[in-house]
């Protein structure tokens, strides 16, 4: 008897009741992020985010080339954060249900398959993109590029098996590198190596595999070619990735040794080597690795729920394969090994996609545990296909963890002041509104105010001293050089801030504005004089403001002609 069945429900009826809760869900989940995307603005790393978008032909420095690829859909949006925000969500739902429809796009040969339970998988898989915001960092950034770049090279990949047109997955292989280069180039290259895996897993090494590769090359030269073509200054990229190095080094600071940083938990691991073993092995040892998957599973749970905005990655990762495993175990049939190991390419994503960052792997992965969710869903998918009760609750197992990340990104919104339900004093930024809290509220329009005052008109030069706040060029609508954020705290610091001072021009070095604080990291006043700008002969003191997170003391110099 079905399990659904011992407690007097049929399948029809358990899988109609688990396909209205899915898409009440993912609904629900999707309209209040959508709705919401105007709320909250980071004045550390998303101010840094929108003035790199918002003129990235402006910097000498980049350490990749997201702005370029990001600016024109700014642009189409008149400048409107808000909407750029909306945009990346829809984008990453869109690549989503991609996926989830290419797989299912097999019902006409798969008997277990339905067509309705594919559109509802697809809206499962759009929901877990929900996931991404689990800091609330919504603005899309290099960290947000390798994402929809991720599920084209799954949905490329997929249709390679699936025998359509091999230029059609070429193009969507071909565009997922250039999107993950955009965003960070050591994505790109674990990128090919994914890549270089699938097509062995499921053409060999054979003429056909050296073809597909060559077709998808010829699409990822072509797409770069036609973006140098009208949007991206080839050239200036490459000489902004040079001079990155030079500043920064090759590597970003660590947040953490690579092993450390690399690890997850035990019961990660564990439900890893279980969902494996359960391919392999008769089903009545492998429910027992199901049983196994779903213990670690629930341990990884309870170590790391307390913090749950930095234990997504982990809590999330080890769920999804706990699902694979037990799905495997209780399925009737073995899907297709070719296929699975395609869509189980999603577990070894988020891993690819953190790689290069400053934070640890594991935090990192965080952004991109969609990959797996959806993967596990899709798994459940080739096992018991479209109509089936289990296949819904695999899904909405996965869309739990939508609310989850919008439940941690109203807790402890990064770097903002209060939780987003706290989001509701709409501010001017760029060419739209942002919903702001009072404090930052307060924050910006004090700024702007005194600094009106003293004559500040927009696109006038902003050297940003306090070293944590290039959001004071972003709210005044002024124009950081050299590098939106002259971060403070690192071996490269006053190197940056030097460089950035020495490529003025001898008039905009002369009539620039000065941001300091009474922060620890802020430059001190003897580096600023150090690099021309005597901040007691030449500058006067023309606005202060309280900083909303740290209430701590930011000020604002003019230079003496335009204070007085």
């Amino acid at each position: 008897m079905n399990a659904a069945e011992r407690f007097g429900v049929s399948r029809n009826s358990a899988w109609l009741l688990f396909c209205c809760a899915l898409m009440a869900a993912c609904i629900s989940a999707l309209s209040y992020l959508y709705i919401g995307l105007d709320k909250g603005l980071d004045l550390t790393d998303e101010s840094y985010y929108f003035l790199w978008i918002d003129q990235p032909a402006s910097y000498l420095i980049a350490g990749s080339a997201f702005g370029h690829f990001l600016s024109p859909v700014y642009r189409l949006f008149d400048s409107d954060p808000a909407a750029l925000r909306r945009f990346g969500l829809l984008a990453l739902m869109l690549f989503a249900a991609g996926f989830s429809l290419a797989v299912t796009a097999r019902s006409r040969t798969n008997s277990l398959a339905d067509k309705c339970g594919g559109w509802l998988l697809a809206l499962a898989c759009a929901g877990t993109t929900v996931t991404y915001y689990f800091v609330w960092l919504p603005t899309p950034s290099y960290n947000w590029l390798p994402l929809p770049a991720a599920f084209l090279l799954l949905t490329g990949l997929v249709l390679i098996y699936n025998k359509y047109s091999d230029w059609l997955s070429a193009l969507a292989i071909g565009a997922a590198g250039l999107l993950a280069f955009a965003g960070k180039p050591t994505t790109a290259v674990g990128f090919a190596l994914v890549y270089g895996c699938g097509v062995l897993i499921l053409r060999g090494f054979t003429r056909h595999a050296l073809l597909h590769v060559a077709q998808s090359t010829i699409c990822c030269v072509a797409l770069f070619l036609l973006a140098a073509g009208t949007f991206l200054d080839a050239p200036l990229a490459i000489e902004q990735a040079r001079s990155y190095i030079e500043v920064f080094g090759a590597t970003p600071a660590a947040g953490g040794g690579f092993i450390q940083g690399a690890v997850g938990p035990v019961g990660y691991y564990v439900a890893l080597a279980a969902a494996v073993a359960s391919f392999r092995l008769p089903p009545q040892k492998a429910k027992i690795c199901g049983v196994v998957a779903a213990v670690a599973a629930v341990s990884v749970l309870v170590s790391r729920l307390p913090a749950y905005g930095v234990g997504q990655g982990a809590i999330a990762m080890t769920v999804s394969l706990a699902a694979v495993a037990n799905c495997l175990a209780w399925a009737p049939t073995r899907p297709d090994w070719r296929l699975l190991a395609i869509v189980s390419l999603g577990h070894m994503l988020p891993w690819i996609c953190a790689f290069g960052t400053g934070n640890t792997l594991l935090f990192q992965s965080s952004f991109y545990v969609s990959l797996p969710l959806c993967a596990a869903i899709m798994t459940a998918y080739l096992c018991f296909g479209g109509r089936d009760w289990r296949t819904m609750a695999v899904a909405l197992l996965a869309t739990f963890f939508a609310f989850a990340a919008l439940y941690a990104a109203d807790r402890s919104p990064y770097r903002i002041h209060a939780g987003l339900n706290s989001q509701e004093h709409s501010v001017p930024v760029g060419g739209g509104l942002l919903r702001v809290d009072a404090p930052t509220r307060d924050f910006i329009e004090n700024l702007r105010r005194q600094a009106a005052a003293a004559g500040f008109s927009p696109g006038s030069v902003v050297l940003d001293f306090s070293g944590e706040l290039p959001g004071a060029a972003l709210v005044l609508g002024g124009r950081a050089p050299y590098f939106p954020w002259l971060v403070n705290g690192y071996d490269f610091s006053e190197r940056l801030a030097s460089a950035a001072v020495a490529q003025l021009n001898p008039d905009d070095r002369k009539q620039a504005w000065i941001v300091r604080s009474d922060a620890p990291r802020t430059f001190t006043a003897a580096f600023v004089t150090s690099l021309g700008s005597d901040l007691d002969k030449d500058y006067k003191i023309v606005a202060t403001a309280l900083h909303p997170l740290y209430g701590r003391q930011v000020i604002l110099y003019a230079p003496v002609d335009r204070a007085q």
